[in-house]
């Protein structure tokens, strides 16, 4: 931060604090975080960087539902610039974007319990045509757990646990990501049992996520295929490992414990 500020580079400055925010996002220190994410955002503008800020608002959209800081006013507005943002984007990346951020917006209507408009959301986003699996099976989950959302019943758990654990699971990060948002749905129903138990599972989900990865760092290519150059083979082992920096906990290894702990309490 200090080098960009000192250079007078602001897109360098803006990434530093999107990192800084990301970290604090992390250890569950969401209003500092938020802070660093509205300062990068101040730094872009009149800058043509759509994807940056796109981007920025949808790791400001989960500071609404996580801690109910901001409220509704604050977590639509996140949706209309992601929105905006994923217009902006261009071809490559808009239908990414706006299926990211109508998933966030369904996520954050399903713990209000505005569960018609979630749904229509995931309708939204399911009907673009440059989905991923990931972000295919992100839909199907958020609609399974609005179904928990209503009804709290053994059959809409046991659909989320065939998606989990199906024959096509998606990247780790998309389950951790979802357990998340099935505990605070849980809080948000008054079950501070099954809250903390979907948290407790979160932590070892993530750790095995962690032990994953770590063993398929490889100079290679991915899933037996011939190496390439060794340009991609670097590019490929950076990329895990991207992945695994981004599933780590806080340094005791202790935060989601802790978290399951205060759920029941």
């Amino acid at each position: 931060l200090a080098i960009a500020r000192a250079s007078g580079l602001r897109r360098h400055e803006a990434r530093a604090r999107t990192q800084l925010g990301m970290a604090l996002q992390s250890a569950g220190l969401y209003r500092m975080a938020d802070g660093h994410f509205a300062a990068a955002l101040r730094l872009l503008e009149g800058q043509e960087e759509p994807r940056l800020r796109g981007n920025l608002w949808a790791l400001r959209f989960p500071v609404a539902f996580l801690l109910d800081v901001y409220g509704d006013d604050a977590a639509e507005e996140a949706f209309r610039q992601s929105m905006a943002c994923a217009g902006a984007a261009g071809l490559r990346y808009c239908d990414s974007m706006v299926v990211t951020a109508r998933c966030n917006r369904a996520s954050y209507l399903i713990q209000r319990g505005r569960l018609p408009e979630a749904r229509r959301e995931l309708a939204c986003a399911a009907g673009l045509a440059n989905i991923s699996r990931n972000m295919t099976w992100m839909i199907a989950a958020l609609r399974v757990i609005a179904d928990i959302r209503e009804r709290n019943d053994d059959a809409s758990r046991a659909a989320l646990e065939a998606l989990i654990h199906g024959g096509s699971p998606p990247a780790r990060v998309f389950i951790d990501e979802t357990l998340g948002v099935l505990a605070a749905t849980y809080a948000a129903m008054g079950e501070a049992e099954r809250a903390g138990t979907t948290l407790a599972r979160k932590s070892t989900e993530r750790a095995n996520a962690v032990w994953a990865l770590s063993h398929t760092v490889r100079d290679d290519a991915p899933d037996g295929a011939q190496p390439g150059t060794p340009g991609q083979a670097r590019a490929h082992m950076l990329e895990r490992l991207a992945v695994i920096a981004e599933l780590r906990d806080d340094e005791t290894g202790h935060h989601s414990y802790r978290m399951a702990r205060l759920a029941r309490r």
